[in-house]
């Protein structure tokens, strides 16, 4: 009853409402930045651990307004908020309650924004080709329902705009900046651990100081397409034996696809590590302890690890088709290659054996802490709620 009572207290107090999925620890320094500028705004967690990650999260003693809530209290909070309150809605809502709430941003009685964590280049291409016409009634529904009902679309970088415009989004309905990730952490972290975890990375696999330590930080899912990873290292084996002799993989990750460990065995000169995954806040020491960073996966939205290498420093070889390649600029700050080319990520990975290369994509890498950062994407959705008062 008591906490009956509390909803519908916060329900007749506070107008703007983030609807997100539990938040990975490192994301505390972004939740905080958003209370600070929206003094008003509530975090509504609708579920407690999500399913791939290993680790517990805790809001505890994060400085911003947190509610864990069941599907009966998002419920009662649609009928008793007040008239005109900003929904921000990202991952973890039930089916019935997003509709509900874009018929609540029909009628008026809510401002709703998409926060989406961006699109894979395909996805893009796929949304273009379906008409409405062609597009099955259900979806079309749905179409019909995110356009009407949702004030604008929060998102990052070039596919997400291009995919909320296919979808019937005009220009000054698209909100093209991003919030779901903190630079500054890994910037920090970078700065003041760097040497000292890379040392102690390296001793405890025993990696050799002249070494050149691929990172691959990846569930072990089919979208990943960690097989093309093993793949490049045995072309990698066969066509620079010198290099793979100086070349080690650390992959973190774990799942219950496992379609590269048989090919990873067959390596006979690149020594690999696999390691359990971990909280992302213990991944950073693994990040200063290696030299690229390689993502070969062909179906992330987004693809966080990209801005996570690339703001500690770490060229980046990745696919052109997920959300993050966009970030990584050929010969600048790292590689896009096609997906299921294994080949050419071998060649990529060669071309970064040469120091220099290597020192000057680096430095390019870190250019990200400039442009890509929390406190500018909440700014963006900041001046956008003042907009539509």
């Amino acid at each position: 009853m008591n906490r009956f009572m509390d909803i519908l207290s916060m329900m007749a107090k506070h107008r703007i409402y983030f609807h997100t999925n539990v938040p990975a620890p490192y994301r505390k320094h972004q939740f905080e930045l958003i209370a600070k500028r929206f003094p008003d705004a509530v975090f509504f967690l609708t579920e407690k651990q999500a399913g791939y990650r290993p680790w517990s999260n805790s809001v505890k003693n994060w400085k911003a307004n947190i509610w864990h809530v069941t599907q009966m209290q998002l419920l009662l909070s649609l009928f008793v908020q007040r008239w005109g309150s900003i929904h921000i809605c990202g991952g973890g809502l039930p089916k019935w309650y997003w509709v509900l709430l874009m018929v609540s941003g029909m009628i008026g009685q809510s401002k709703v924004i998409g926060w989406n964590d961006g699109n894979t280049l395909a996805q893009v291409k796929a949304c273009k080709s379906n008409t409405g016409e062609k597009l099955p009634l259900k979806k079309r529904v749905v179409k019909w329902l995110v356009v009407n009902g949702m004030k604008a679309v929060f998102t990052p970088g070039v596919n997400g705009a291009d995919m909320a415009r296919a979808r019937g989004f005009r220009d000054n309905q698209i909100i093209n900046a991003y919030f779901s990730h903190d630079i500054d952490a890994f910037a920090k972290y970078d700065e003041e651990y760097h040497d000292s975890v890379r040392k102690q990375i390296r001793q405890a696999y025993e990696i050799a100081n002249d070494t050149i330590v691929l990172l691959c930080i990846s569930r072990y899912l089919d979208l990943k397409r960690l097989e093309d990873l093993a793949e490049a290292l045995l072309i990698l084996e066969r066509s620079h034996l010198d290099e793979a002799n100086r070349c080690e993989l650390l992959l973190i990750g774990d799942g219950s696809y496992k379609t590269h460990l048989p090919i990873l065995k067959k390596l006979t000169n690149v020594k690999v590590h696999l390691v359990k995954q971990m909280p992302p806040e213990n991944v950073l020491a693994y990040y200063c302890a290696s030299d690229i960073f390689v993502f070969p996966s062909e179906g992330d939205i987004w693809g966080l690890v990209v801005n996570e290498a690339l703001s500690m420093g770490l060229p980046v070889i990745c696919t052109d088709e997920i959300g993050a390649s966009e970030l990584v600029q050929n010969g600048e700050n790292g590689y896009k290659v096609p997906v299921r080319q294994p080949k050419i990520i071998a060649e990529k990975i060669h071309l970064m054996f040469n120091a220099d290369r290597r020192q000057a994509l680096s430095k390019a890498a870190k250019k990200i802490r400039e442009t890509w950062r929390t406190e500018l994407g909440v700014a963006e959705l900041q001046r956008f709620i003042e907009n539509i008062g």
